[in-house]
């Protein structure tokens, strides 16, 4: 480092350090005659009844007790917001329940009248093939068609079921 860099730094580092010096200062208190109570870093213009607050010295258990509380308290609060939150997510899921119980119901209902409607569907279907078997006569049974005949269709085409001629 240059000559001229390290005077710069010191002197940019006096400058730093020159206002935590003055930082400590007196403070003043007194009342003026309407009976307000002032605070400040300078006495009064006038010759008053002043009294000057020392510094107190730092207490560590004060702290560490004020630190404790506080914790104590912002456990609290935070038990409390997850207790309003899980009520709140506990009376959702009880609306959501009791909504798809409905839905279940509806659904149940749906499917006996279904149910139903198929179970009558086919007593009508049976009712109709039963009425075909009793009253109605089968094709082959009626006409110059013999039940076994084999046919062939026009232009030598055969459906691959179909059995040859001999």
């Amino acid at each position: 480092m240059a000559a001229g860099t390290r005077l710069l730094f010191r002197w940019a580092l006096l400058l730093i350090l020159l206002p935590a010096f003055a930082v400590r200062a007196e403070i003043y208190s007194w009342v003026d005659e309407n009976g307000a109570r002032h605070f400040s870093d300078n006495p009064p213009d006038y010759f008053a009844d002043v009294h000057v607050a020392r510094e107190i010295p730092h207490d560590k258990i004060a702290d560490k007790n004020h630190a404790d509380a506080h914790r104590q308290m912002m456990e609290e609060i935070t038990a409390q917001r997850r207790l309003k939150r899980e009520t709140a997510e506990t009376e959702a899921l009880k609306k959501r329940l009791e909504k798809a119980e409905r839905q279940s119901k509806a659904a149940q209902k749906k499917a006996e009248e279904a149910m139903k409607a198929a179970a009558e569907a086919q007593a009508t279907a049976s009712e109709k093939q039963r009425y075909r078997e009793i009253y109605v006569l089968p094709r082959w049974g009626i006409g110059p068609y013999p039940r076994n005949r084999v046919t062939t269709p026009p232009n030598g085409y055969t459906h691959p079921g179909t059995p040859r001629p001999y």
